[in-house]
């Protein structure tokens, strides 16, 4: 594999890693970005692209790691920077067990994304200083999973998100994201002093506060159809169905690990 782009900042280095389409497009969902800030790196991209990460860092002295959260292609080359770089890998304890084990994937994420192998995270400080002369200060936002954590980057008003935004509207949930927690970190995210996002699949956005305001328009205002269809006598599947429709070929293909049901469920959980 190979990097699909570099990231075109004067400050922040990065580059999208996964698989490409015969049409030479890639895959949003499929691909991840990696951000670095002179001795620290956001993220690890996915196992699979080992070789391509390690030829982007290729002369760089990477110390740090500072991880978003446990899933395969944010920390799927944990091992590997502590075994080729000696790096110290960054992490909120929600996800120090399952990384410490190696993550036990389906076969179709591991198929997409490649195994992820057992290393051993360490306590998030108050700050990490890199040698770039940047701080990033990590925040907790649990909702996507309950190990989230986004650096805000204070000086700069930059926010590395992880998969806090990547779209301002959700189609699925996974059996693993909560509704109501989802909501209270997007408001956390919009009372920080930032403006532009550095996302794991968008790369930098600009308009980083008003994306995650439409992204919590659209939390809240699917609370309020769901509270009100709930109060008419409607179920869970019947609400599902008015909102979103039939499930579809990618919940079917998940398992139903992600589904349109479970944004449904999770909401009413929420209320």
């Amino acid at each position: 594999m190979a990097i699909i782009h570099t990231i075109d900042h004067p400050q922040v280095r990065g580059a999208r890693f996964g698989s490409v389409k015969r049409n030479g497009k890639y895959n949003l969902l499929t691909s991840c970005i990696l951000y670095q800030l002179g001795d620290t790196t956001i993220d690890t991209a996915p196992p699979r692209e080992w070789a391509g990460v390690k030829a982007f860092l290729s002369g760089h002295t990477i110390r740090q790691v500072a991880l978003t959260h446990h899933h395969e292609d944010h920390s799927g080359n944990g091992h590997n920077f502590q075994t080729h770089f000696d790096a110290r890998i960054y992490s909120h304890p929600n996800n120090h067990a399952m990384l410490s084990k190696g993550l036990r994937l389906s076969p179709i994420r591991r198929a997409t994304f490649g195994n992820v192998q057992a290393f051993d995270p360490v306590e998030l400080p108050e700050k990490i200083e890199t040698s770039s002369g940047h701080t990033l200060k990590p925040v907790h936002m649990p909702g996507h999973c309950n190990d989230l954590v986004c650096y805000l980057e204070p000086n700069e008003g930059w926010l590395f998100t992880g998969d806090l935004y990547v779209a301002s509207r959700l189609k699925y949930m996974t059996i693993a994201e909560d509704f109501g927690d989802w909501i209270r970190s997007l408001k956390l995210a919009l009372s920080l002093d930032f403006e532009t996002v550095f996302c794991a699949h968008r790369a930098e956005v600009k308009n980083g506060k008003e994306v995650l305001a439409k992204k919590l328009a659209f939390f809240e205002e699917t609370q309020a159809r769901v509270k009100e269809l709930h109060q008419h006598g409607y179920s869970a599947r019947r609400i599902r169905k008015r909102l979103f429709g039939n499930e579809d070929v990618m919940s079917l293909m998940s398992g139903f690990h992600m589904s349109k049901q479970k944004i449904i469920d999770s909401c009413l959980e929420s209320l």
